[in-house]
């Protein structure tokens, strides 16, 4: 009898340790996104992604997404939410467009969808109405981490906030902000400015 208790308690401590082991490996990628960890990310540390689900079922993580799955322990950030949709992306997305100025703090605007820049060639099945998958070849210099989220740089932010119909003041905004903190040049700034006004100009006589 004393043999069979100590070695269901071996069998209990051998099952904790690999859970509390593999929730520890877990928690390394999850702080450095927000709490949250893909199926791939799994896979990258040797981890079987069967173990997130099993950690789900125990409440110490949640299934946000397919693939995509938040540690509980992990408190929670500001811009949870776009980072969150950058990993849907893959391990290529950035975040663009209006919630990239938001990231950047250069306009106060309040995006109603989040725009994540991917790979032209990759294959991403419809998730949500509130995140936009825009297809396209980003340089890797005009790519940048804003609050361990992946972000198209300023310039560039601006420039597809302008392409997708952005407010013009908005626009202007973020430019005067960017360049007032160094993060456009005087030229870059100056020639978006000039693109603002011709997009401008081109809406007026429309009307």
């Amino acid at each position: 009898m004393a043999i069979i208790a100590i070695n269901v308690v071996k069998e209990f401590v051998i099952r904790y340790t690999i859970v509390m082991t593999t929730l520890d490996v877990l928690l390394e990628i999850a702080i450095q996104q927000h709490g949250y960890v893909t199926v791939a990310d799994a896979r990258r540390v040797g981890v079987d992604p069967q173990r997130l689900r099993a950690l789900a079922l125990r409440g110490r993580a949640e299934q946000r997404e397919r693939g995509l799955y938040r540690i509980s322990l992990v408190p929670h950030r500001p811009h949870d939410n776009y980072a969150e949709a950058v990993l849907l992306g893959g391990d290529h997305g950035a975040l663009a467009g209006e919630a990239a100025l938001d990231l950047w703090d250069l306009a106060d605007v309040n995006p109603r969808r989040i725009e994540v820049i991917v790979p032209p060639g990759l294959r991403i099945r419809r998730i949500r109405k509130d995140i936009v998958f825009l297809r396209r070849d980003v340089p890797r210099d005009q790519i940048d981490e804003v609050d361990d989220i992946r972000v198209v740089s300023p310039s560039l932010a601006i420039e597809i906030a302008m392409d997708e119909g952005v407010d013009g003041s908005l626009i202007d905004q973020a430019i005067t902000n960017a360049s007032r903190r160094e993060l456009i040049g005087t030229r870059r700034a100056a020639r978006l400015l000039a693109a603002l006004d011709d997009k401008e100009r081109g809406l007026s006589e429309r009307k």
